[in-house]
């Protein structure tokens, strides 16, 4: 016989034998305002999928329950396991004789004409955390298990799902390279406006490469660190929004103190392209260097150097904050996992990429600052090899045009 008596076709009930008491007799928005009570409708189920059915369950004491007012997901959970919970179908089979039943924690004997449950039908959890009061609210299963209520976590922790997040990028990040583009594009300009610094260049050609190799390595570490902080943020928004619905993990806390990482590393990128760009105005795009002028102040020299560098101030904290953020395993337990560890991995080497371009670009700047200051006069490696064939060559036209000049004289002075 299947029990769905119409007193009984909708109840509220608890999660365990302790809240069942405090649930019984509760009204539906009142079961539903606590979180460890269950209401149940036996009318709204009937079309949910089915279950599994257990025959004849029994209490730890070998007892039968009573079908009315028995706590269902709490037999469940015994007969089934902790991440097991009732449909909400029972059959019940009415006793034949006196007979001592568990009627919501209680054993009592109950006589005929009262039921027993014969059958009932359970299911498994969602996944999520599930037990008593609060337990709903925990997100994780650290916090699930750290709970000081009876909770039990059903499912693959929510962190090793699949993010989505494999390969978001921002398609216009790579714009970013066509400033360095512009730039270029003027210096070639001035160089060939200039007839004084194509002169220079003839003369000085590997002061010549190594003057382009300088602004090009500042140019292409400002707007790279751009790019990467573009990248970054766009990789940061997917996981976010796979992340929602989560509060105070320890993984959330990182991906904050990336993306703090990645806008400082914007801010620095975009300071260093402004601070660059006045330079090449005032200097030439450093081609000055090429011509025999009056030579700067060393205060001049090295607040200009200290400008330029420290505009990238920012950038660099903002890849150190990157990568340790990273790499912080979290204090709560509740860090990234799978592929959300994957994606928050691919930043870090973003930022240490970025991180190691532009100290690349600051050593060898430094190295030809102090080249230039303290030792004018020193050449550079090959110098003498280009320069020298130069000399060489101009030499050798002086001495075809003097022979010459003495050739054509003689026979005059001859015939004279």
């Amino acid at each position: 016989m299947i029990l769905f008596a119409g007193a009984h076709s909708t109840y509220c009930t608890g999660a365990t034998d302790s809240s069942n008491s405090f649930c019984d007799g509760k009204t539906k928005d009142d079961c539903d305002f606590f979180p460890s009570c269950t209401w149940v409708d036996s009318n709204a189920i009937d079309s949910e999928p089915a279950g599994m059915w257990f025959a004849d369950p029994e209490n730890a004491n070998g007892y039968r329950y009573k079908a009315q007012n028995a706590n269902l997901n709490a037999i469940c959970a015994l007969v089934c396991g902790r991440n097991c919970t009732s449909t909400g179908r029972i059959n019940a089979t009415e006793l034949s004789e006196p007979e001592t039943l568990d009627e919501a924690g209680f054993e009592s004997i109950v006589h005929p004409p009262f039921k027993y449950i014969a059958e009932i039908e359970c299911k498994y959890l969602d996944d999520g955390c599930h037990g008593e009061m609060s337990c709903s609210t925990e997100k994780t299963p650290e916090a699930c298990d750290a709970s000081t209520w009876d909770c039990i976590w059903v499912g693959d922790h929510p962190f090793a799902a699949e993010t989505g997040c494999d390969g978001a990028t921002n398609s216009s990040a790579g714009f970013v390279f066509i400033i360095m583009g512009f730039a270029l594009v003027a210096m070639m300009v001035l160089i060939f406006m200039d007839a004084e610094i194509q002169e220079a260049m003839l003369e000085k050609k590997v002061k010549t490469a190594v003057v382009f190799i300088n602004h090009i390595m500042f140019n292409l570490s400002s707007c790279y660190g751009l790019y990467t902080a573009l990248q970054v943020m766009a990789s940061l928004s997917c996981m976010n929004d796979a992340l929602e619905g989560f509060t105070f993990t320890d993984c959330n806390d990182k991906l904050d103190d990336i993306s703090i990482g990645a806008t400082l590393v914007f801010i620095g990128s975009v300071m260093s392209l402004l601070m660059l760009l006045i330079l090449s105005g005032l200097h030439k795009f450093g081609l000055e260097d090429l011509l025999d002028k009056e030579e700067t102040t060393l205060t001049v020299v090295c607040l200009e150097a200290l400008g330029k560098h420290s505009s990238k101030f920012f950038m660099f904290i903002g890849c150190f904050v990157g990568m340790t953020s990273a790499k912080d395993e979290g204090f709560w337990g509740t860090g990234c996992i799978g592929e959300f560890q994957e994606t928050v991995d691919e930043e870090y080497q973003r930022f240490f990429d970025t991180l190691m371009m532009a100290l690349a670009a600051l050593a060898f700047d430094i190295l030809y600052f102090v080249k230039e200051f303290y030792f004018p006069d020193a050449e550079l490696p090959c110098a003498s090899f280009f320069e020298g064939s130069d000399e060489n060559e101009k030499e050798g036209h002086d001495l075809e045009a003097t022979t010459t000049f003495e050739t054509t004289v003689t026979p005059l002075e001859l015939t004279e």
